[in-house]
């Protein structure tokens, strides 16, 4: 049931907005007695035209004399019954409209906040397209088709049924059997039309998801399709997505045209009805045609309400596998361990990183890591070696807290990193992963890695400058700090990236593949600005070419997972003849 849906979204998301939500209902409520007393003016000036007398309340007896003057009266209160409801309405929406808007914010920032607050291995589980869906398209379909659907929903359903009650008081079994056939046929469309709604839903829902995590995933294999001459199959096969989607659409739009036309044959159908009923049971000729007149302006009311309310049921029933795929996936994410308390204070670090019979697994089958006990000093250079798929990488995310371990701990000085602390502790680390990102329009905001461009003048152009020239590309900038990255090379970009985590000169630097994208040249001149903070910072890095790691303090060497052996890179060579091979096929 939708309404189960509806109250689950709200309770999640937006409890706070639920007594403006209770005054749209009362808002409906006004929209329809304003229906209901213009319904009532008009039967009266229909019956003043043809008897020529009428009695009504407030304004007392009009007879033959003043007739004139009382329709002139009763045709202005018409008018503006109905302009006042149109104003109010008008006001209505952009109060509704005003109230959904807030509420997207509102659920924005909320989840925004809540991806950032997770634990990376949470995330990093949806794809991309999903990530983007999340944060952008999918609140914006809820809240316009589903929310905004149901609370249209209600207002239209309030005032279709002020109109009707004025129907039941004045032509009581009448317009229980016109009543009753309306809503046969409704429930009918609505019964057929649903289900073909809920179905075009989910299939739009599943097209939109594949068409997005293709079209994503084919531009980050731009080259790859262009060198293997790929690209016949790739718009083949893109072009059969775009084609189910395009099928689901169509098949969607034509479904939710159909209530207005359908609506429309049943309502006419039971104005029909309505006379003849009318015709047996009453045939004094004025008493019919004020009938006649009020049903006609019953009709012209009605339709445009059942017309909005079956829309608004359309989109909901197609909206509500997305509002309930949101659900899910953001539950799960509120409702992970490991959400980051979002401290500025840094966990002390003052003698060592300890990790004990640490273990991790992505799935339960096949352990990442397995038993990982080692130390490292305040101060030492520390490389993790290995072949590819060994864990290093998965080792360093543990170290950063991007990762918990399933079991073992890790420990900064005497303090075990847990979610209570994790902010804390990555306050005293700068990284630089393999998957960097420069997100942002200038050099100098992805240095400091700031989104607002405004903000140039909070922060210390000498600062970023040092930091560009430890990197070793400050000088190829021509100073230009804000430079585009869009215009540099792979091996710049790199540089930049790396830049940043000397700019925020933190007591730990984390590097993975710091130098896998430079020349040699470059990659001398960073290896000897590493090689410099050694003693003054911890650094921890990754790395397939030894140069960068020769002058360790201590290296751990990697292997499906497990620790083979720490120490330097001559005790490895001696030790292992696997490591000396290693260190054979390297380039130095």
């Amino acid at each position: 049931m939708f309404i189960t849906v509806f109250l689950d979204f709200i309770n999640t998301f937006a409890g706070e907005y639920k007594l403006k939500l209770f005054f749209l209902v009362v808002l409906s409520i006004i929209a329809a007695v304003c229906e209901f007393l213009g319904l009532s003016l008009i039967y009266s000036f229909a019956i003043l035209l043809s008897k020529n007398t009428l009695t009504i309340p407030l304004l007392g007896q009009i007879s033959a004399a003043n007739q004139s003057k009382g329709a002139l009266l009763l045709g202005l209160l018409v008018a503006f019954t109905y302009i006042f409801k149109d104003v109010f309405m008008i006001a209505y929406i952009n109060f509704q409209n005003t109230l959904v808007a807030n509420i997207t914010n509102h659920i924005f920032k909320k989840n925004y906040l809540v991806f950032m607050g997770q634990n990376y291995f949470v995330t990093r589980k949806l794809s991309d397209s999903d990530k983007q869906r999340i944060l952008g398209t999918s609140v914006s379909l809820i809240m316009t088709d589903f929310i905004s659907g149901t609370l249209s929903l209600f207002a239209n359903l309030i005032v279709a049924l002020g109109i009707l009650s004025y129907l039941f008081i004045k032509f009581n079994t009448t317009a229980l059997i016109v009543t009753i056939f309306i809503f046969l046929i409704w429930f009918c469309e609505n019964f057929y039309l649903k289900s073909r709604a809920k179905k075009y839903g989910e299939m739009l829902h599943n097209s939109e998801r594949a068409k997005s995590d293709f079209t994503l995933s084919t531009l980050c294999a731009q080259k790859d399709v262009i060198i293997y001459n790929k690209k016949d199959e790739f718009t083949k096969y893109a072009y059969k997505i775009q084609e189910e989607y395009s099928k689901c659409k169509k098949d969607m739009n034509t479904n939710k045209g159909m209530p207005t036309y359908i609506t429309e044959i049943g309502v006419m159908g039971a104005f029909i009805l309505f006379v003849i009923l009318q015709l047996v049971k009453n045939p004094d000729g004025a008493i019919l045609g004020a009938g006649l007149a009020a049903i006609a302006a019953v009709i012209l009311r009605i339709i445009p309400a059942i017309n909005k309310t079956q829309n608004c049921l359309y989109a909901i029933n197609s909206s509500k596998c997305e509002a309930q795929w949101f659900i899910k996936v953001m539950k799960t994410l509120e409702a992970t361990e490991g959400k980051i308390n979002d401290s500025r204070e840094k966990l002390p670090f003052n003698n060592k990183i300890s990790v004990k019979n640490a273990n991790f697994y992505y799935d339960e089958k096949t352990h990442a890591l397995k038993d990982i006990n080692f130390e490292i000093k305040k101060g030492e250079f520390v490389g993790i070696l290995g072949p590819s798929g060994s864990g290093k990488t998965t080792l360093f995310n543990l170290i950063s807290a991007l990762f918990e371990p399933q079991s073992g701990i890790i420990k900064a000085d005497e303090n075990i990193i847990c979610s209570s602390n994790v902010k804390m502790w990555q306050n005293n680390i700068s990284i630089l992963s393999q998957e960097f990102s420069l997100p942002f329009k200038t050099i100098w905001q992805n240095v400091v890695f700031e989104p607002d461009e405004s903000k140039f003048n909070l922060y210390k152009q000498e600062e970023i400058q040092t930091a560009l020239t430890k990197a070793g590309i400050f000088d190829e900038l021509n100073a230009d700090i804000f430079k585009n990255p869009k215009e540099l090379s792979m091996g710049q970009k790199h540089r930049v990236a790396l830049s940043r985590a000397f700019y925020y000169d933190r007591e730990i630097i984390m590097l993975d593949e710091a130098t896998s994208a430079l020349d040699v040249e470059t990659e001398n001149e960073i290896s000897a600005t590493i090689e410099s903070i050694k003693g003054q910072k911890t650094v921890i890095a990754i790395a397939h070419r030894l140069k960068t790691l020769k002058n360790c303090d201590k290296l751990i060497y990697m292997a499906e997972g497990k620790i083979i052996d720490t120490g330097t890179l001559n005790e490895l060579m001696q030790r292992h003849e696997s490591f000396r091979r290693l260190v054979e096929l390297s380039q130095f």
